[in-house]
């Protein structure tokens, strides 16, 4: 299984959407995670048929900035846990191997909201049962 993570700071955009894709079918990627989508509900509806992987959710961007957005193809089975502006948390579970849970992070884009992040942090942290020290 390949796996992709990539700060795409606006995937509407015709070039970008394009780059993703041909990451995706160069290293056969199963599952990408898109951090600054930029979109809105109707755009981020659009990314599976554009990216080739059927599978998908997502949270929409806030005014213009933030957005999130996982997409996955067939051969990996995905149980949600929770979507958040800042985060997605599934399950994966592929044939033959032992489910494992894949938590995507992004972090505030204001400086100064920082401190917001790492409270959520904290708080992913205690439901995962781990100790952040």
């Amino acid at each position: 299984m390949n796996l992709m993570a990539w700060n795409c700071q606006g995937i509407a955009n015709r070039k970008t959407r394009h780059a993703c894709k041909l990451l995706i079918q160069k290293h056969q990627i199963n599952l990408v995670f898109l951090s600054e989508t930029h979109c809105t509900k109707a755009q981020h509806t659009t990314l599976p048929k554009a990216l080739g992987l059927p599978h998908m959710v997502h949270f929409d961007r806030i005014n213009q900035a933030g957005g999130v957005a996982m997409l996955w193809d067939d051969s990996v089975i995905v149980n949600v846990r929770h979507v958040d502006f800042f985060f997605i948390d599934i399950d994966i579970t592929l044939p033959g191997v032992e489910t494992w849970r894949f938590t995507r992070f992004y972090g505030h884009p204001e400086t100064g909201q920082r401190h917001v992040s790492w409270d959520l942090l904290r708080s992913l942290w205690k439901r995962l049962g781990v100790n952040p020290t």
